[in-house]
C-alpha cells in the first residue's frame, strides 16, 4: 500500500489517474519511443511515473532538449515533451531541420506533446519555420493536480502570479478551475466554497462557467470534501518575504525543494548509505551529480514526517530522542534469549536499519541547517523582521537594509525585507522608497529599474496612500505575532514533552496571515470573517478591492452527502466526524503556511481536517525571481 493510501482523501487516486492518461497517450504511439523532455517537467513527471513504468510501454530512450542538434536516436519514435514555451519550440524546429537536412532517411517519427494543454501559438511559429508538417501528431497531458504529499497538491505552475497580477494572463486560472472540476468527479461535488482575494473570485466565475457548460453531466460520488476556501496570494504577501523557519522551510530557503526532491552536498552524508527513498530512477538521471546527493522529502519518510514542521530549534531535541530510542530498539537483540525472539528481531533488521539511514541523513541535514542559523547574519535578519513585525520605526529608512545595500548583500534578501516594511506599515513613506530604490540602483545596476517598478505593479511594495489592509489592526485581531523575547523560551518549554511544535508560530514572532484566515473561518464562520476584514479595510475608490470576499453553496443530494460508514475502516469515529477542508492558494504557497495549516488541524478547538492545494510551492526568493526578468533572475541565482 502506498504511503498516500493511509490518508482520509485517497489522493493517490489523483496520481493513478494521471499516469493512465499518461500510458494512454504513449501507447497511442506504436513502436519504440524515445522521449526528450523539456528539463523543467523532468521532476514533475516523476511524481507521477518512474522510468521502469515507462519502459513497459516500449520507451526505451529518454533525453533532456537542449539546443542543438539531436544525439543518436535508437527507437521508432521521437516524443517531444515541453511546456508552451516559444524558445522550446525554436530548439525543436532546429533539430528537425538538422535532420531533414541530412543524406541518410530518418528512421524516427517526431511527435510533440504539450503539458498542460496545446498552444496555437506555438503551432503557428512550427507552421511558420516550416517544422509543423514533419510531426505525426500533437498531442496535449493535462494532469490535474500533482501529487506531492499526503495532504498536499499542486498544478505547478511557478509562473501563475507574475502571470495574472502583471500580464493579465488568466492561464493558470483556467487551469486550475478545469483541475476542481476534474477534482469534483472523484471526489464529488464540494457543497461549500468561500474565499477572499480579487483573483480567487475571478477563479470560481470561471469555475462557475465550466460547471454550467457541463450542467446535466454532473458526477455521482459521494461528496468527500465538505468546504474550499481559495486564497488569493494577494492577500498575503508579507508572508512569503518572510524567512521560514521550519526544518521543510529552511531546507527549502538554504538549498531549494523541487517537487519533493532535494539536492544537498554529497560530502555531508556518508556515501555507502543509501535510503530506500533516495533510489534514484530513469527521470533523475539528468539531475545526478557527483556532488550533489538527492533526497526524497515526503511522508513516506517516518522520521521527516515528524520533524517537517517543527521549528529550527526543537529539531535537535527531537533527532536526539529519535536517536535514543532507534538505540533502544537495535538493543533488543541483547535481550533475545529464545529462537522465537531472535527470529522475530531478525524480522526487524531491515526496517531497522532503514530507520538508522533516516537518521543518519536527517542528522546531517539538521547539521547543515544549524551551520546556516549559527551566523551572525542570520540572526540579525530575523531581529530586522520582528522589529517590522512589532511596528518599530516602520516609518523610518531601516538601518540594516542600508547596511545591507551598502555591503552589496544578497538583492533577494533586502527586498525581500523591503517588502515585510512596506506590508506592516501599511505602505512606504515617498522619501523612505525613493531612498532605498537611490542605492539599490545605484549599488546593484539600473537594470533592475523595471524589477522595482514590477515589484510595486504587483502590490509587493506599497507606497503609503492611507488605503489597504491595516497590519496593525490585523496583528491584534487576528494574533499574528507574539512577545519576541519570550519566544524562543516558548519554543524551548514544548521541548519537554509530545507537544512541541504544536503550535501555529512557525516563524520566530509571527503566524502566516493566510492560517489565521483558515482559522477562523473554521472558528467563527466565514460570514465573520467578511465582517472582521471590512473593519480592517479602508478601499481605495480609484482601484479594485484585493480583499473581495465571496461565498456559494452548491447543493447536493442526500445521497450524495458523506456517511460515517464511508470512513476507512483505519479512520475513528471522531475522525469521521471532522469536516474535511480543501484550503486552495491562487498563485502560490510557502512550507511555512503548509506546516501552519497542519498544527492547526491538530488544536483540540480545531475541527476539520486540511488539504493543502496550490499553483506552486513558492518562498520568497522565487516569488521575486518570478517578477523580475528572467534573465536578471538566472544571474542572481
Amino acid at each position: 500500500m502506498s504511503y498516500l493510501d493511509s490518508t482520509r482523501l485517497n489522493l493517490s487516486m489523483l496520481k493513478e489517474i494521471a499516469r493512465t492518461d499518461l500510458f494512454t497517450l504513449l501507447d497511442s504511439i506504436d513502436g519504440s519511443k524515445a522521449i526528450v523532455w523539456d528539463p523543467k517537467l523532468i521532476s514533475p513527471i516523476g511524481l507521477i511515473s518512474d522510468y521502469s513504468d515507462l519502459k513497459l510501454h516500449e520507451v526505451v530512450q529518454m533525453l533532456e532538449l537542449r539546443a542543438g542538434k539531436l544525439p543518436s536516436i535508437n527507437a521508432q519514435n521521437l516524443i517531444y515533451f515541453i511546456r508552451p514555451i516559444l524558445a522550446s519550440i525554436e530548439v525543436i524546429a532546429d533539430q528537425i531541420k538538422t535532420e531533414n537536412s541530412k543524406k541518410s532517411t530518418i528512421n524516427f517519427n517526431f511527435h510533440l506533446v504539450f503539458l498542460p494543454r496545446k498552444c496555437i501559438l506555438c503551432e503557428k511559429k512550427l507552421e511558420s519555420l516550416g517544422v509543423f508538417g514533419d510531426l505525426i501528431s500533437v498531442n496535449q497531458f493535462s494532469p490535474d493536480f500533482y501529487v506531492l504529499d499526503t495532504d498536499l497538491i499542486s498544478i505547478e505552475w511557478p509562473s501563475s502570479f507574475r502571470e495574472y497580477r502583471l500580464e493579465s494572463d488568466y492561464s493558470s486560472l483556467y487551469q486550475l478551475a478545469t483541475s476542481l472540476l476534474n477534482l469534483q468527479c472523484v471526489f464529488g461535488i464540494i457543497p461549500s466554497v468561500c474565499g477572499v482575494g480579487r483573483f480567487s473570485k475571478k477563479l470560481i466565475e470561471i469555475f462557475n462557467k465550466m460547471r454550467g457548460e457541463m450542467s446535466g453531466i454532473e458526477t455521482q460520488v459521494i461528496s468527500t470534501i465538505d468546504q474550499l476556501i481559495i486564497l488569493d496570494r494577494s492577500v498575503d504577501l508579507l508572508t512569503p518575504a518572510v524567512f521560514q523557519l521550519t526544518y521543510e522551510g529552511l531546507l527549502d530557503e538554504i538549498y531549494g525543494i523541487n517537487q519533493t526532491v532535494i539536492k544537498l552536498p554529497s560530502a555531508k552524508f556518508r556515501t555507502n548509505s543509501e535510503s530506500s527513498n533516495n533510489a534514484k530512477d530513469g527521470l533523475s538521471q539528468f539531475e545526478a551529480s557527483t556532488e550533489l546527493k538527492r533526497f526524497h522529502l515526503n511522508s513516506n519518510d517516518e522520521l521527516f514526517k515528524r520533524i517537517r514542521d517543527l521549528f529550527y530549534l526543537s529539531i535537535g531535541p527531537v533527532l536526539h530522542q529519535s536517536a535514543k530510542s532507534l538505540a533502544a530498539r537495535f538493543d533488543e537483540r541483547r535481550t533475545a534469549k529464545t529462537v522465537r525472539e531472535i527470529k522475530q528481531f531478525v524480522e526487524k533488521i531491515p526496517y531497522l536499519q532503514k530507520l538508522r539511514t533516516l537518521q543518519s541523513n536527517h542528522t546531517s541535514m539538521a547539521e547543515l541547517i544549524r551551520e546556516f542559523t549559527d551566523c551572525e547574519e542570520f540572526h540579525e535578519k530575523l531581529s530586522c523582521e520582528n522589529q517590522f513585525f512589532n511596528c518599530i520605526d516602520l516609518d523610518l529608512i531601516n538601518p540594516y537594509i542600508e547596511s545591507c545595500i551598502n555591503r552589496s548583500k544578497d538583492l533577494i534578501t533586502v527586498l525581500r525585507l523591503i517588502i515585510i516594511q512596506s506590508f506592516c506599515a501599511n505602505g512606504l513613506k515617498q522619501k523612505t522608497l525613493d531612498h532605498y530604490k537611490r542605492e539599490i540602483l545605484q549599488t546593484y545596476g539600473y537594470e533592475h529599474l523595471l524589477t522595482l517598478a514590477d515589484l510595486e505593479k504587483s502590490g509587493l511594495i506599497r507606497l503609503s496612500n492611507g488605503y489597504g489592509l491595516s497590519y496593525s489592526g490585523c496583528r491584534t485581531r487576528f494574533k499574528l505575532t507574539r512577545d519576541s523575547k519570550s519566544s524562543q523560551q516558548s519554543q524551548q518549554k514544548e521541548d519537554n514533552n509530545d507537544t512541541i511544535g504544536k503550535h501555529l508560530y512557525v516563524h520566530d514572532v509571527y503566524t502566516p496571515f493566510t492560517s489565521r484566515l483558515v482559522q477562523h473561518i473554521d472558528q467563527f464562520g466565514f460570514r465573520s470573517l467578511t465582517e472582521t476584514l471590512a473593519r480592517q479595510i479602508k478601499s481605495d475608490p480609484n482601484s479594485p478591492n484585493p480583499f473581495v470576499t465571496f461565498e456559494e453553496i452548491y447543493p447536493i443530494g442526500n445521497n450524495r452527502r458523506r456517511r460515517n460508514s464511508d470512513c476507512n475502516s483505519i479512520q475513528s469515529s471522531s475522525e469521521c466526524n471532522e469536516k474535511t477542508v480543501l484550503v486552495l492558494f491562487v498563485g502560490g504557497c510557502t512550507y511555512s503556511e503548509i506546516s501552519s495549516l497542519r498544527l492547526l488541524s491538530q488544536k483540540e478547538d480545531i475541527h476539520s481536517d486540511f488539504i493543502i492545494a496550490t499553483t506552486s510551492i513558492i518562498n520568497g526568493k522565487s516569488l521575486i525571481q518570478s517578477i523580475m526578468n528572467q534573465n536578471l533572475a538566472m544571474r542572481i541565482d
